[in-house]
């Protein structure tokens, strides 16, 4: 990845999400409100046209849906059992943080990405008017050049708490 620029990968997850809530019928795989706030939709009708329109467009749309609600429904059970962080790695313009149901309120949630790839979230939500929630920490690293333990010890996360990443 440039340094300088954004990787398309980080929206797909959430162009994909945000199709769901709108084409797919009912019942939902993952509600998730948030995603389409999120992207730049003007942006990105111009190079996902030839995707959106694939054969197999329905498939990858509940695929990406299903992986986030996988994730989620993993990360309900956990809860239960003690766990007080979750590590989103590559979080891109993932959405949980945004969304989160009031059983998460209790976890420290890390969003670990390329500081750029923050920096582009950052600004979708301040463009959104979207809130931080104040149990979100952004850890930015490059995980080419620095190691994710250091990068989550200097964020403040604790490695002796029960976690789960994904």
């Amino acid at each position: 990845m440039e340094p300088t620029q954004r990787s398309r990968t980080i929206e797909i997850p959430a162009i994909m999400r945000a199709i769901h809530q709108t084409v797919d019928g009912d019942p939902k795989i993952l509600t998730d409100l948030i995603a389409a706030r999120l992207i730049d939709a003007d942006d990105d009708r111009r190079w996902l046209a030839a995707l959106l329109s694939h054969p197999f467009a329905k498939q990858w749309r509940a695929g990406f849906a299903l992986r986030s609600r996988y994730a989620e429904d993993c990360l309900a059970e956990r809860v239960q059992t003690g766990v007080l962080q979750y590590v989103v790695l590559g979080a891109g313009l993932e959405s949980f943080a945004y969304r989160q149901p009031r059983w998460a309120s209790s976890l420290r949630i890390y969003e670990v990405d390329h500081p750029f790839t923050q920096h582009y979230k950052r600004d979708r939500l301040k463009t959104a008017g979207i809130t931080v929630p104040p149990n979100l920490t952004f850890v930015s690293t490059d995980f080419e050049s620095t190691s994710l333990s250091n990068s989550l010890r200097t964020a403040g996360f604790a490695f002796d708490t029960k976690t789960l990443c994904s």
